[in-house]
């Protein structure tokens, strides 16, 4: 690849990736090719192959971005220095508000559960470098654990509302997700 930092480089690998971010709205993973790709973005292949080998490396950064764009909205709503439920739900209602049809897409259909699971653990390793000590009262083998019910849990009820919110705010699911994920079923119970 040519100069990383050459304006036209920067422009060109943008291009291609938010072509890329369009073509799974519309398909599913397997049908997206090189050839298509490279038409849509009004490239060609040649062009293409400077600035990716295969599809696969476009999703690997896709995947390093949208990660980055998520763990950038958890900082910016305070969740690694005073966790809290609702400021981890912002963090993911900012995400999602971002591009929502991309991010319905990738949650909803089967063919894109890969790429969920690489987020979500690309997340929980940066998750993993902060001191949480602090805010935790277990071993990293038992926070593992933790985190990969939370992530999994807060997931699958985004996804069961992206599928069908059944009229139900994205403020009010965000709520239950939090509550559910974070304090249990306990917390709905009637006192």
């Amino acid at each position: 690849m040519k100069n990383p930092n050459d304006k036209r480089v920067i422009k060109t690998r943008k291009l291609i990736i938010e072509t890329f971010k369009e073509m799974i709205i519309e398909m599913d993973y397997n049908e997206i090719t090189i050839k298509e790709l490279a038409d849509r973005a009004n490239i060609n292949r040649k062009t293409f192959y400077a600035h990716f080998e295969c599809i696969e490396d476009i999703l690997a950064e896709l995947i390093e971005l949208v990660s980055e764009r998520f763990i950038s909205n958890l900082e910016s709503a305070g969740v690694f220095t005073t966790p809290t439920v609702e400021m981890c739900v912002k963090a993911i209602d900012l995400t999602l508000n971002e591009n929502r049809d991309l991010y319905k897409k990738l949650i909803v259909a089967n063919s894109y559960r890969f790429f969920l699971r690489s987020v979500k653990d690309t997340i929980k390793q940066t998750v993993y470098k902060l001191n949480l000590s602090n805010f935790v009262e277990c071993n990293p083998v038992e926070l593992d654990f933790i985190s990969e019910f939370i992530a999994s849990g807060l997931a699958k009820i985004y996804k069961m509302w992206l599928e069908d919110n059944k009229g139900i705010s994205q403020e009010r699911i965000g709520e239950l997700a939090g509550r559910v994920c974070f304090y249990g079923f306990n917390s709905f119970i009637k006192k």
